[in-house]
């Protein structure tokens, strides 16, 4: 079962989750909507750097204009993945998934249309109105593609191993169901981990 904690915006965050050996960490860097958890190209930059160091993979998590930006940020922050939360013309997927350098995740939502055929990975996540992806919604996106699929949107320790066990996703991806205050909690990751790895036992 892969893991990826998103949202990180400290070494102080970066350091109590890689502790649980998780497979990937996130830096919110270009998104043009309001979130606590965004953090400047030269943080993420800085943080994806000694994310490396502990051997942990890296995800920029973008809101690109079109390829030229994104690939912009591949080039400057060297992520292992970029996870892109829009959607973009045809071509300009195509580039960034030809020429960017890193594995790309494009989000899927209720209200998407995005081209998942230039993409590695594709990530369910909340919808326009903030709702979290329905099960019914999270699994047929897994039966529909042959990509990894991803689950994202409200996932905590007492309900990732139930997302899991009917999902049957190639990974899951948590923000804020880990967090206290704003800060990356280590009990929570840690209940987050064990869960989703237990449960990853029994699909």
């Amino acid at each position: 079962m892969f893991i990826k904690v998103c949202g990180l915006t400290c070494r102080e965050d970066l350091c109590t989750t890689v502790k649980f050996n998780v497979d990937a960490v996130g830096f919110i860097v270009d998104v043009p909507v309001r979130t606590p958890r965004k953090v400047s190209a030269f943080l993420a930059r800085d943080l994806i750097r000694l994310a490396k160091d502990y051997g942990a993979q890296t995800a920029a998590v973008i809101m690109p204009e079109d390829a030229y930006m994104a690939l912009k940020v591949s080039h400057v922050l060297d992520p292992d993945y970029l996870q892109i939360h829009c959607v973009l013309p045809y071509a300009e997927q195509k580039r960034i998934y030809e020429e960017s350098g890193s594995k790309v995740i494009t989000v899927v939502n209720a209200d998407s249309r995005a081209n998942y055929d230039y993409t590695d990975y594709i990530l369910v996540d909340k919808d326009a109105r903030n709702n979290p992806p329905s099960i019914e919604f999270s699994q047929n996106i897994v039966k529909k593609y042959k990509k990894p699929v991803l689950v994202a949107g409200n996932l905590t320790p007492a309900n990732v191993s139930y997302v899991i066990e009917n999902v049957k996703p190639f990974g899951v991806d948590v923000a804020s169901g880990v967090e206290r205050e704003g800060k990356k909690d280590a009990s929570l990751i840690g209940s987050f981990v064990k869960s989703a790895r237990e449960a990853a036992c029994f699909v």
